[in-house]
């Protein structure tokens, strides 16, 4: 099944779908507009190389099973998660989850879909925050390891923290704004 999203059709083969990496642009933004130097875990890295954080649990290790803490024994406050887009739903409950258990602020990027039913499920009344850039956000290609532009969806920073809040907070901004600090 193809996503349609403004009259664009993807061309992106279905296999290649979960395999977007983050741009240093995207990551760069989240970092302050999460109030992180840089985040302790990647909880959806390939590889290290491909890692947003100082530690991260592969897919082998399965992070919807295991626990977002390191691995080193190093105390962990933040937690990075660029979900593979078919299990978004599984990893912003996992998210949710392990916000409240181990006291973490977890942030992840995820298409901007506020009308769907699984947003509303999963992030309307339990993030923190939802950050919403005024543009895109271009993708690292798994394989080439270039960035993919003309990418037919907005993603949005949905940040979940310990606090409980009735409703998400949504706060637009400037994309790129942290490179212009």
């Amino acid at each position: 099944m193809s996503h349609v999203t403004a009259g664009k059709k993807s061309e992106t083969p279905v296999n290649k779908k979960d395999f977007w990496n983050t741009s240093n642009l995207a990551i760069a933004d989240a970092e302050i507009l999460c109030g992180v130097s840089g985040f302790d875990i990647d909880v959806c890295a390939t590889s290290d190389a491909e890692s947003k954080g100082d530690d991260f649990i592969s897919p082998n290790e399965n992070a919807l099973v295991v626990e977002w803490v390191s691995k080193f024994g190093v105390f962990i406050k933040s937690a990075w998660c660029n979900p593979p887009f078919s299990q978004k739903e599984l990893f912003l409950k996992r998210a949710k989850e392990q916000s409240a258990k181990h006291n973490l602020i977890v942030c992840c990027m995820i298409p901007f879909e506020p009308c769907t039913k699984w947003w509303r499920e999963f992030v309307g009344d339990k993030a923190t925050f939802v950050y919403v850039p005024n543009g895109r956000y271009n993708f690292i290609d798994d394989e080439t390891k270039k960035e993919v532009k003309g990418v037919n969806f907005c993603s949005c920073f949905v940040v979940f923290t310990p606090l409980y809040t009735k409703e998400a907070i949504i706060i637009n901004f400037e994309r790129g704004f942290a490179s212009k600090k």
